[in-house]
């Protein structure tokens, strides 16, 4: 990191990318875990009134959102590295 200043002149707005077989040494192995979320009580109401397809799934994915909100605080409050998709 000596010429740091000029590196950045050579490359400008170049970015380099290191290919994945490269890398994959490197990296610890990769593991997944599947959380099963308690989503609370979605509008039964709703639900039972026959709602449209659309509606149905945007409750769904509302209570749902909330409840993977809820979990990600717990894993930012405990200090936790994570990777989400």
């Amino acid at each position: 990191a000596r010429r740091l200043g000029e590196l950045h002149e050579l490359l400008g707005s170049i970015m380099l990318r290191r290919r994945k077989v490269d890398l994959l040494p490197q990296l610890p192995p990769k593991w997944r875990m599947k959380v099963e979320l308690e989503v609370g009580n979605i509008n039964q109401q709703a639900v039972g009134d026959e709602m449209d397809d659309e509606r149905l799934c945007a409750e769904v994915a509302s209570t749902k959102g909330r409840a993977v909100a809820d979990y990600i605080r717990c894993l930012l409050a405990g200090d936790v590295k994570f990777l989400l998709f």
